[in-house]
């Protein structure tokens, strides 16, 4: 038995060995996502969700209205807040496929395969395939990393792009290659393509490898060199959507620096940013499975050798920007969390006793794979549960929308319904109004976004959004114009109008209409 086992490791540190089990643990993970997503029409539970399902829809539409030119008009759209590599990923499969919300949040396996090979590829270069192999599927099996690739959001493709940044940052070794370097400047601008947060992930490995150029055998004039080139491939690859943006880094920057403007996790104090981040990891790993992976730490930091220093530039930096910004949630820290696995996986691969080191390697799997598995189909079990230690695996309940996501999901496929009689005839425009406070405006995102997953076709116009080309040509052809609101109510309104109810909220019943034929259109903003 024991001399098969040896036998399987020793296959598995191969190349083809690692290609079939990254294969395995992917397909497996497609199989438990689709599983998990078929059970679950919601799909906007986590926040920002809504708001990114608009514009992943936003490609769909365009493309089946539009043709493959609209994808441009989408991808430097200049009233979008955030960048467009996942919205297009995401976007482009459903307007080819099936555009349903089950099957664009599966589309999310794509950077679910980045991510698989960006943290082997991290760990190979510390430690050798095998540790980046453990890694990689420990890393997999981390709940908020499962999780949050079961929705829509900006925060899980951040990570899978920036772990393979980070490879080919490690890759390029002190900048003495050209090659290397322009590859390293390729994947960090498109890391910053998929979240504008991602460079704080990716600069402390660059400046790490930078120096190690520096004191390095090769010529200094050449590894600066090489290394402006990494840096004007960044800005070149992530000036096709942030070029002019500057205005919006800097808005960004400030609401991030105060407390009132968002959603806030935690103490803003110093310390409260130290006790969030620091203290609530246990929250996005998994208790059992964060105290094995701190038990291989510190072996991890010696076997790594050079390696070390890119790993702890990698969750360091990074932690240290999010503890000064006021404003903080543990699921902007997700692209941080590959380092556990690859410091723990190479610190117990590197004990000395083989029962130690094989018993350390079951239990690590073992304490990933359970809540992995009780997380594909029993979600009450998990929400009372496990989702309190890891509330990535379902959203968590204070950023929920204001309606619930079950009542969003029904009352999305009733009105759809309603429409698809009209909306087959020609272009059928959709405009989002708020009436009185934009207090609902998540939920009327969230209700825009599940008849968008029932009529891909459809146009949805807001006033919070610039019409792109596409879009006021598609205008101009409407044949059709629906105008959705949701508001509150206190007293009950007429019935024929009323085509969908949400359990009272704080003692206020909230009200879904749908007026068609309206002529009204939103501004074009500033």
């Amino acid at each position: 038995m024991s001399s098969r086992l040896e036998t399987t490791a020793r296959w598995l540190a191969t190349r083809h060995g690692v290609v079939v089990a990254l294969v395995v643990v992917w397909s497996l993970h497609l199989t438990a996502n689709a599983v998990h997503v078929i059970g679950d029409e919601r799909g906007t539970e986590l926040a920002d969700s809504a708001n990114q399902l608009d514009y992943v829809y936003q490609h769909v539409s365009g493309a089946r209205n539009a043709g493959p030119r609209a994808l441009w008009d989408e991808l430097r759209a200049a009233s979008v807040e955030w960048p467009p590599l996942a919205h297009f990923v995401l976007g482009v499969p459903g307007a080819m496929a099936d555009a349903s919300l089950a099957a664009v949040r599966i589309y999310n396996m794509l950077f679910f395969a980045v991510l698989l090979i960006g943290v082997y590829w991290c760990g190979r270069q510390a430690a050798g395939s095998a540790a980046g192999l453990l890694a990689a599927v420990l890393c997999s099996l981390m709940p908020a990393i499962y999780g949050a690739s079961r929705q829509i959001g900006l925060d899980f493709p951040a990570a899978a792009m920036v772990a393979l940044a980070t490879g080919a940052l490690m890759q390029a070794t002190g900048f003495e290659r050209p090659g290397r370097a322009a590859a390293a400047g390729l994947a960090s601008g498109l890391a910053a393509l998929a979240r504008g947060q991602s460079l704080f992930f990716l600069v402390g490995t660059g400046a790490v490898e930078l120096w190690r150029g520096l004191r390095g055998r090769a010529r200094r004039v050449q590894v600066v060199l090489y290394a402006g080139l990494c840096g004007a491939l960044v800005v070149v690859v992530s000036a096709l959507w942030w070029w002019g943006k500057l205005g919006l880094i800097l808005d960004t920057l400030r609401i991030h620096g105060d407390a009132g403007r968002l959603p806030l996790e935690g103490d803003p104090s110093l310390w409260g940013g130290i006790a969030l981040y620091l203290g609530g990891l246990y929250r996005l790993t998994g208790l059992p499975l964060l105290v094995l992976l701190l038990a291989g730490v510190p072996g991890g930091l010696r076997l790594a050798g050079a390696r070390r220093w890119d790993l702890l530039a990698w969750l360091l930096v990074p932690l240290l920007i999010h503890v000064a910004l006021v404003v903080r949630n543990l699921r902007y820290v997700l692209p941080l969390l590959p380092v556990l696995p690859l410091l723990g996986s190479i610190g117990v691969l590197g004990w000395r006793e083989r029962r130690a080191r094989r018993a350390a390697v079951l239990a690590l799997l073992l304490a990933g794979a359970v809540p992995w598995l009780l997380s594909v189909r029993h979600h009450d079990s998990l929400r009372d549960g496990l989702g309190r230690a890891a509330p990535l695996i379902l959203g968590d309940r204070e950023l929920n929308r204001p309606a619930g996501p079950d009542e969003v999901a029904r009352a999305g496929a009733e009105l759809a319904a309603r429409l698809r009689p009209v909306a087959s005839r020609g272009v059928a425009l959709l405009m989002l109004r708020f009436e009185r406070s934009r207090r609902y405006e998540e939920t009327q995102m969230a209700l825009s976004a599940q008849i968008r997953g029932h009529l891909p076709r459809l146009v949805v116009a807001h006033s919070g959004r610039r019409p792109t080309a596409w879009e006021e040509r598609a205008m101009e052809r409407a044949t059709s114009r629906f105008v959705l609101v949701v508001k509150e109510a206190h007293r009950p309104v007429a019935a024929r109008r009323l085509l969908a109810e949400v359990s009272p909220t704080g003692g206020a019943l909230q009200l879904w209409e749908l007026q068609p034929g309206s002529s009204w259109r939103p501004p074009l903003g500033p």
